[in-house]
């Protein structure tokens, strides 16, 4: 088994603590990593939900608001 931790290579989960706190990046760098990760996510979601509506048609949101297409 290996542990994935933000900002560093993939370190075995024998690997002792000091050793993964030394590895371990700062909580800011962290922060900052997941928060660039969520938008990035959000916009691909956002992206594939559009499509999905505009295949499945049915309901989805528009600028307008809500309407079935």
């Amino acid at each position: 088994m290996r542990k994935r931790i933000y900002g560093t290579p993939f370190v075995s989960l024998e690997a002792s603590t000091e050793e993964l706190l030394a590895s371990e990046p700062s909580p800011e760098h962290c922060v900052h990593i997941t928060k660039e990760k969520m938008e990035e996510r959000r916009k691909r979601w956002r992206s594939i939900s559009e499509v999905m509506g505009r295949l499945v048609g049915g309901h989805r949101q528009t600028k307008e608001g809500n309407r079935y297409t």
